[in-house]
């Protein structure tokens, strides 16, 4: 959700049995050779492409391969995650680790694996994934974002520090109580079709 003067609000956390919980905060930039804003904003490529997509990237504010996420192995974190871009959409992997996510948009979902394709996430959305660092100390593994074809960015890194494990094996993943909202009536819904017409280079019709 978005309050006053556009400021970003991220809800209080469930409490659920993990060691840690992190939050970040993703966005890109469009800067141009001297790190400044890149004034471009009615660019007509990006009006009718893939919007505005930036340069570089940060989390919480900083330049993202510079915030590498530091864990212990064999701890469980709970990691928030907020795509705050203007429309880059990001397809980000985990290399070497399964997170499973537990929440889309604040609704609790019930755990999955991300899969291959890693994960989607669009302009404006949110997800929470549990992130069981089963890696050991000393290891480094990459974030990546490898949502546009033949492009990869390498967003950031996971870094086991040199400490003991905290644990040799994991629980089950936990799960997120649901929200207090009613269920559907499926038997009263209604239909209604939406057409929709164009596409680039006319493709759709």
């Amino acid at each position: 959700a978005r309050g006053l003067h556009g400021a970003l609000i991220v809800s209080e956390p469930t409490p659920i049995d993990v060691d840690r919980e992190i939050l970040w905060v993703i966005a890109d930039w469009r800067l141009n050779r001297k790190a400044a804003i890149q004034e471009d904003f009615n660019d007509l490529h990006d009006l009718s492409h893939a919007g505005r997509l930036g340069s570089v990237i940060t989390i919480n504010g900083r330049i993202s391969r510079e915030v590498p996420l530091e864990v212990r192995a064999g701890e469980r974190i709970r990691l928030r995650l907020v795509n705050a871009s203007v429309a880059r959409i990001l397809g980000l992997r985990f290399a070497d680790h399964d997170p499973k996510a537990i929440a889309f948009d604040g609704q609790p979902v019930e755990p999955h694996a991300l899969g291959k394709r890693g994960l989607t996430l669009g302009p404006g959305m949110r997800t929470d994934l549990i992130l069981d660092c089963g890696g050991r100390p000393g290891q480094r593994h990459a974030v990546e974002d490898a949502y546009y074809p033949g492009e990869r960015t390498d967003v950031t890194e996971i870094v086991y520090r040199d400490e003991a494990p905290l644990r040799s094996a994991f629980g089950p993943t936990p799960r997120l109580p649901p929200n207090p909202v009613p269920e559907p009536d499926v038997a009263r819904a209604e239909r209604h079709e939406l057409v929709i017409q164009g596409g680039a280079m006319g493709s759709l019709r």
